[in-house]
């Protein structure tokens, strides 16, 4: 009975995940990758027909041994180790938890060193024992609320454009920069904010946050790399047309919200 549910439901899948060109391309991208044909792709639906409990059962007995299980087990040290009983020891006899306030002098506003520039911006640190890597996260108030009217995509090209080239490093120069220290540098937004996110090795931080920088402050807004990201646009803009559930929550928000 469960197995005949997980048929149907695969059936389904396929017809879902395959429902505008694009989807349907990569699946069959999916399936050339996979198996070698992607004629393949058109016989997927009746090869899960053909599977029984019996093959499941086989395939479970194969894999799922004792033999292939990994297992990890996280102690913490410290004060957090005498509140989490590791030894089979029941909660009832475990370390009392450590007070409200003990609580707080450990947590992220703690371990936290916050400086605030004459600009406004606020400059938030917190480091990690041991690590040999150091996150980025940037969030400027420029998301999609703050364009005008009459311009409602200008926050989200902006953010398109800001990676494309900027006064000290061009787009090419940057991105050969970016692939050596083995990461990149994205803009996005969302309603209220523009913001990037990364992650490099603690030797290169200083390079990524003068890169990260240059693209805020100095970007270049290459006339040619701006016609490729409105090109961009307009092809995404029109596969969306070609699927029913972009269609259903436009014609949506058509209905609910005003102009």
């Amino acid at each position: 009975e469960e197995l005949a549910r997980v048929k149907k439901a695969r059936r389904k899948a396929a017809l879902l995940g395959t429902d505008s060109q694009m989807s349907y391309l990569s699946k069959l991208c999916e399936v050339l990758a996979a198996t070698g044909s992607w004629e393949d792709f058109f016989d997927h639906r009746e090869r899960y027909d053909a599977v029984t409990g019996e093959d499941v059962m086989a395939v479970a007995k194969r894999y799922f041994t004792r033999k292939n299980r990994t297992v990890g087990v996280f102690m913490p040290e410290g004060d957090e180790a005498q509140a989490v009983p590791v030894d089979g020891t029941p909660a009832a006899e475990a370390s009392a938890p450590a007070p409200e306030s003990a609580a707080k002098a450990t947590g992220y506003a703690a371990r936290t060193t916050s400086k605030v520039f004459d600009n406004g911006m606020t400059v938030q640190v917190m480091p990690i024992e041991g690590a040999t890597t150091v996150g980025v996260s940037l969030a400027l108030r420029a998301g999609d609320h703050y364009a005008p009217k009459d311009k409602p995509l200008l926050a989200s090209l902006v953010s398109e454009m800001l990676n494309k080239g900027a006064k000290h490093a061009s787009a090419a120069e940057m991105a050969a920069m970016l692939e050596e220290m083995g990461t990149g540098i994205a803009f996005g937004t969302d309603k209220f904010t523009l913001s990037s996110s990364g992650k490099v090795v603690s030797d290169d931080l200083g390079v990524f946050v003068a890169l990260l920088g240059d693209c805020l402050r100095n970007p270049l807004f290459p006339e040619a790399e701006f016609a490729q990201v409105k090109e961009a646009y307009r092809a995404q803009l029109a596969q969306a047309m070609s699927d029913t559930g972009s269609l259903a929550a436009v014609a949506l928000s058509q209905k609910v919200f005003q102009p």
